[in-house]
């Protein structure tokens, strides 16, 4: 009863999206990983862009990772990025550039989680896997009763099993996308359609007023605060970038010469002193800004330095400041440029720190 009638409002309602109804499993992929932690609405232009430069395995593969990266600016989660580059490696090597037609491959690839596989599987080989993501997680413990702790892994195995039954006697692809697009667009986590869904008169959370409380999430994770200084060194229509190596956020990506401190401070002036040996008064504040990760607040100051260090680590890199679009930045950095930077610090006439 469940599966019928879930599956007549999918067929009713499904979203026409660029990667539906697509049966070739690396667009299916890539649709999945970009959708990952996005919207719809963003994701939509990404992935269009994505498979018009990178339209299959191979292409991906043999790419540079800085132009993946870049084609990545601004929808976050880079891993995801990285990861794709380095599944399509395997797939070509491994595969032959073929992607791979069992779940138990599939799972193997880089960053690809059972979510994942199952909805490749399922939606490009009609495997029987069910495809839970946080859509399909909300819908189950509403509508049957799920009051653990969504977090944790056992209450997920028991919502898996619940879908693997469910899923039985239906088509694998259109059960789980039926599923996850009832979530999306249908039982949201805010405002959900109650009085106009189908299955009001045996939902769990409806019945027992629950909806605003199902499903249970115990564990929450606290918001860490950190305080990025940027420093644009601007000489001569160049400036110095660096490439983010630790094993940190924006890995592989680019940014401009770095000190994070503790605790918020107009300017680390002797650290700033110790590590380039140039006077602060060489320079102007420009720009503050803030931006928002999952799990992290970023407070960011742009300053600009009319000098350049008489020493440049190797680390560094001197560009021409016309070349910087050819880097790949994170999106807080690339909305900031030098241009813009010089106009704000100049027009607004700051004081020296």
């Amino acid at each position: 009863m469940f599966s019928k009638t879930l599956l007549e409002w999918y067929f009713e309602h499904k979203r026409n999206m660029p990667w539906r109804g697509e049966e070739d499993p690396y667009k299916i992929w890539v649709s999945e990983i970009i959708l990952q932690q996005t919207r719809v609405e963003q994701g939509w232009k990404y992935y269009l862009n994505f498979i018009e430069r990178f339209p299959d395995i191979s292409s991906l593969a043999r790419a540079e990772e800085n132009e993946v990266l870049h084609l990545w600016q601004g929808l976050g989660y880079y891993s995801r990025a990285r990861n794709m580059h380095h599944a399509a490696k395997q797939m070509l090597y491994e595969y032959n550039g073929h992607f791979p037609k069992e779940y138990e491959q599939i799972v193997k690839l880089k960053g690809v989680g059972e979510y994942t596989a199952a909805a490749v599987a399922s939606i490009a080989f009609q495997l029987p896997y069910p495809a839970v993501d946080g859509n399909v997680l909300r819908v189950i413990a509403r509508i049957f009763g799920f009051t653990e702790d969504i977090m944790l892994d056992q209450t997920r195995k028991k919502i898996r099993q619940k879908c693997q039954q469910l899923m039985e006697g239906n088509a694998p692809a259109d059960f789980n996308q039926a599923l996850m697009e009832f979530g999306a667009i249908h039982c949201k986590p805010q405002n959900p359609q109650c009085e106009e869904c189908s299955f009001t008169n045996y939902c769990y959370a409806f019945l027992h007023q629950q909806v605003d409380k199902i499903p249970v999430k115990i564990n929450t994770v606290k918001l860490k605060t950190r305080y990025f200084h940027y420093f644009v060194f601007l000489e001569n229509e160049q400036l110095i970038i660096q490439q983010r190596i630790e094993k940190d956020i924006w890995h592989h990506l680019y940014q401009y010469p770095l000190i994070e401190t503790a605790q918020f401070s107009l300017f680390p002036a002797e650290e700033f002193y110790a590590r380039w040996n140039i006077s602060p008064a060489s320079g102007k504040f420009a720009f503050e800004t803030n931006h928002q990760l999952t799990h992290q607040l970023l407070i960011i100051r742009f300053y600009l330095v009319d000098q350049f260090p008489k020493k440049i680590d190797a680390s560094y890199l001197i560009i021409p400041t016309k070349q910087c679009k050819q880097y790949a930045f994170p999106v807080v950095i690339a909305n900031f440029n030098p241009t813009y930077l010089i106009w704000i610090a100049y027009k607004r006439c700051r004081s020296r720190f």
